[in-house]
């Protein structure tokens, strides 16, 4: 059974994952970004992968 997004976000929150105002994924909804502060500060900035993270392939 393929794992849908519902359930992986489930699992997410269930870690505490959440979303975080303060990052910004560019061309990602919010929703669909989440992280887990384990100091309970916030971060904030412009997340970024490594292109080999790239679905589009290297730039």
């Amino acid at each position: 059974m393929p794992l849908t997004f519902r359930a992986v976000r489930a699992t997410t929150r269930a870690f505490g994952f959440k979303p975080e105002p303060g990052l910004v994924l560019p061309d990602v909804p919010p929703e669909y970004f989440m992280a887990l502060s384990f100091d309970g500060n916030s971060p904030r900035g412009i997340v970024s992968y490594h292109e080999a993270f790239n679905p589009a392939g290297p730039q």
